[in-house]
């Protein structure tokens, strides 16, 4: 079972793993610890299989007529779609309980802000990675803007492109995703939680 916390940069995703997982026996998965996992498992089996190329054909596919001129980080849309694939290369294989902070639906909406694109192109690619979502379990953390705003700013990290944004382009940032999260929570009916009130969550992993 696989457990996705979505959520505006800033919102408290991985703290909210780490207090979940305090509590329980499943695995915390942070980026780092992912990566390096499939890169484990990319020596034994190649990413370049038929399966992981047709998806990233589809993927392209999806957005070929779409703007690819980045709006906020500058990554081009290949990256994104390689990060897509190669996460869902690792659903495919890794057969453990854990949480991804930012796992296919965090990366869908990333790339979907990134370059401006609406709601539509977003649904285009879900349906793309249908087959990959069976046994995800995704939840949004709902966490407004000014608030993710002032934890970035706190934070005071500049470890990403996302670091370095303004004030007026971080705050238009996240309204951006606060927009298509909340369109992809209604839209396939995913459920809500808060830093406070997670209890949808523990009811699954019960």
């Amino acid at each position: 079972m696989i457990i996705e916390l979505y959520g505006c940069p800033g919102c408290g995703k991985t703290y909210l793993i780490q207090r979940i997982t305090g509590q329980t026996n499943t695995v915390a998965m942070s980026d780092s610890n992912i990566k390096n996992m499939l890169i484990n498992i990319a020596k034994k089996t190649s990413l370049l299989s038929p399966k992981s190329m047709r998806l990233n054909r589809k993927i392209l596919s999806c957005v070929k007529n779409e703007n690819d001129k980045p709006l906020y980080v500058n990554k081009v849309v290949e990256y994104f779609v390689r990060n897509i694939v190669l996460l869902s290369f690792g659903y495919r294989h890794i057969k453990k309980d854990m949480f991804m902070a930012e796992g296919l639906v965090h990366r869908v909406v990333s790339m979907a802000v990134n370059f401006g694109w609406n709601s539509d192109v977003v649904d285009r690619i879900m349906l793309v990675l249908s087959d990959e979502m069976k046994d995800v379990h995704p939840f949004y953390l709902e966490v407004d803007v000014e608030t993710c705003f002032r934890s970035i700013k706190e934070r005071n990290r500049h470890e990403t492109q996302m670091d370095e944004l303004d004030d007026k382009n971080l705050r238009s940032f996240l309204k951006e995703y606060e927009k298509l999260f909340s369109y992809v929570t209604d839209n396939y009916n995913f459920e809500k939680v808060t830093r406070d009130d997670y209890r949808p969550i523990e009811e699954v992993i019960k």
